[in-house]
């Protein structure tokens, strides 16, 4: 289990004790001064852990040993590329279900950016950007397949869906795809 902290630029690392229940910290990891971690994500099925910064704008790749409750900082690449006024905030984030690609709103440059994960190295590298179809991308969901993907758009007050390329990570806008939600904060996909 993690958690994040903007206020400290913390990752908090806890166990989970499964016949208990008991959770307990196991330790604290600092990431970049000025960083400001907002949400975090674990790969599916290798020791990668991903969190975006939303106050440097920038998407963390950090190496996870779940053994020993530790991480680290094994790389860092912007949260976008597209020209924008202002400042960018990275919020939601959400992973494929295979560890293939991962997802980000940006708040600001009001984009979903999808980065390839490198399977040997657990580095995400930005590879596409698209938009987000509303203002300001507060939180985004994958369903359980990662074939379609949902975005609340705050201020604009629309949720907007994807279909996203199982293949490739490259997100479409569903034709007819979007629902009026005065100040959307988030969606979940029900099974």
């Amino acid at each position: 289990l993690a958690g994040v902290d903007l206020g400290t630029d913390g990752l908090w690392l806890y166990a989970f004790d499964q016949q208990t229940g008991a959770i307990t910290r196991a330790t604290e990891v600092k990431l970049p001064p000025g960083s400001g971690p907002r949400h975090c994500v674990f790969h599916p099925s290798q020791p990668f852990l991903y969190v975006c910064g939303e106050l440097d704008s920038t998407l963390l790749s950090l190496h996870y040993d779940s053994a020993a409750g530790t991480a680290k900082l094994i790389d860092s690449d912007p949260a976008t590329r597209a020209p924008h006024a202002g400042r960018n905030y990275p919020s939601g984030l959400a992973i494929a279900p295979d560890g293939h690609s991962l997802t980000l709103a940006n708040r600001g440059a009001d984009t979903i950016a999808t980065f390839w994960i490198d399977p040997r190295t657990g580095m995400a590298r930005l590879r596409d950007e698209v938009a987000c179809g509303g203002v300001f991308p507060r939180a985004i969901r994958l369903d359980r397949t990662g074939r379609a993907l949902a975005v609340a758009n705050q201020t604009s007050g629309n949720v907007v869906f994807f279909n996203r390329d199982f293949a490739t990570g490259t997100l479409h806008r569903m034709a007819h795809g979007a629902v009026e939600q005065p100040a959307a904060m988030d969606v979940v996909f029900l099974d």
